[in-house]
Order: structure tokens, then sequence, then C-alpha cells
């Protein structure tokens, strides 16, 4: 399967950059206490990538369990245990698949998105919930749009929703991990950037 040897290319890179990441929150703090970027510092910037990862990991693991939970009432023979482990596996699995795409995601959209909230002055809790909105409302248009299959031709509105739903589901423990890590003000941010 493609995903396993992705799997497999990208676990120790994936480990590699969260270990970087925490040598420059713990070594080099130091450096940023006057450099401001937008209205965060990059201290800031960067523990709120690793609280998004670790709420891309919350994603992973309560969608894991549900998988597991999910196999057990169809198979008798599995039992719970064993459906615990499969979680904790599938947990692990598919964060290392997730992670390389919201790097990706969090460098080329998101710091230019911060940007533009800055001279909003919405670096905040309001303006991650409005990214979180803009984002769901994407993946719904765009199921709308664009039906991936035959029953989502059929069933649009319901389709929509689900795909909605499921970017919802995605979105918040992530923008809730990068919130929590930045420790983002709950309205307005202190100022406007280059003021």
């Amino acid at each position: 399967m493609g995903t396993d040897y992705f799997f497999s290319a990208a676990f120790v890179p994936v480990l590699f950059l969260i270990a970087v990441l925490m040598l420059f929150l713990i070594f080099a703090k130091r450096a940023w206490l006057n450099e401001n970027v937008f209205d965060l510092r990059w201290g800031a910037v960067l523990s709120g990538t690793l609280g998004a990862l670790a709420g891309l990991y919350v994603y992973s693991a309560i969608s894991s369990y549900l998988m597991a939970v999910e196999r057990v009432s169809e198979y008798e023979s599995l039992r719970e245990q064993g459906a615990l482990s499969l979680a904790l596996g599938w947990s692990i699995y598919l964060f290392i698949l997730f992670a390389p795409f919201l790097l990706a995601g969090m460098a080329f959209l998101l710091l230019p998105i911060l940007a533009i909230l800055s001279r909003l002055r919405l670096v905040s809790v309001f303006g991650f919930f409005l990214i979180v909105m803009i984002f769901v409302g994407l993946v719904g248009l765009l199921t709308y749009i664009s039906p991936g299959n035959n029953w989502c031709e059929a069933n649009i509105a319901l389709c929509t929703q689900q795909s909605a739903t499921g970017a919802f589901a995605f979105a918040l423990p992530v923008a809730l991990g990068f919130i929590v890590g930045a420790r983002l003000p709950l309205i307005f941010s202190e100022r406007a950037a280059g003021k």
C-alpha cells in the first residue's frame, strides 16, 4: 500500500522535525525576546506549531479509537483489549501520515494568514476560529461543487455535511493546540504589525 511506504519514509523525518522544534523552543528563547513576527514572537509560533501537532495527535487518537471500536463491533473475535492496541498503532500511523501535510500547510498557508490577521489585530482565538470556519466552508463547497462518487452525487447535501463535519473534527483540535501553545488572546491582539 502506498501509505505504508510513505509512513516508513516519513516516520524518522517527522520525529526529527518535532525534536528540532522542541530544541529551538528550549535553547533559543533568548534570541526571540525582542523580535516580533506579526503579533507573535517566533517562540510563540514554534510553540503553537508544537501545540498544533499535539492537537493532530489528539485527532488521530480519537479517530483511531472510533475505528477500533467499530472493528470490535464488526468482529466478535477481536476483543476490546485488541482494539485498544489497534487504536494506539493506528493513531501513530495517522499522525505520521498527516503531520508533513499539516506542517507544510502551516508554513505555506498559516503564516501568510497570520500576517493578514495581524494587520486586522485578529491574531487571537476569535481569528483562529474564523480560519477554522473558512476551512470547513471551503471543504464543504469543494464537496458540493465536485462530489467524489455516485453516492455523493445522489445525496449531495448529506455528503457535503459529512465532509464539512470531518473537516471541522480535524481542524478544531489542531487550532486549539495552536491557540494553547501560542497563548493567544481571546478576541483582539495587542497591536497591528508595523505600528
